[in-house]
């Protein structure tokens, strides 16, 4: 169950559209008590816990998030589409939820350009031995390529 929910979370993070989102377990919901294998948590939310912070524990990862059990007060940092705060900001299950602020979501889009530039930028300053191309400057045309 561990490794699948790895795969989604990886899909998950490449995905453009892939958003934060901040949640506060609520008092009364159905989420109090349970572990998150047992809610099944990504199927229901389509959502990968991130981080747990409990109070007065600070914000840790938990590397078995399966066998957390969920507790009032709560709050976990989530990986998730972004119609998950309008789809449950009234979800009794939460009492808060809310996007991370200034979140930028991965550009997977552009990955292969960067890996092909960085492999040329490496290359051109290897075979010239550094004295045609420096470093510095196949780095900075390389870095304006992206923009």
């Amino acid at each position: 169950a561990a490794h699948s929910t790895h795969s989604w979370l990886r899909r998950l993070l490449l995905v453009d559209e892939t958003r934060l989102a901040e949640v506060v377990i609520g008092a009364t919901g159905e989420l109090v008590g349970c572990t998150v294998a047992d809610l099944r948590f990504f199927d229901r939310y389509g959502a990968a816990i991130l981080a747990v912070q409990r109070r007065g524990d600070g914000t840790t990862t938990v590397l078995n998030m399966g066998s957390l059990r969920l507790r009032a007060g709560d709050g976990l940092l989530l990986a998730c589409p972004p119609s998950f705060v309008d789809a449950h900001c009234d979800d009794a299950a939460f009492a808060l939820v809310k996007d991370v602020a200034h979140y930028a979501p991965v550009r997977s889009s552009r990955a292969a350009v960067a890996v092909g530039l960085t492999v040329l930028m490496v290359a051109s300053t290897a075979a010239t031995g550094g004295a045609g191309v420096e470093l510095l400057t196949a780095a900075l045309v390389c870095a304006g390529t992206m923009l």
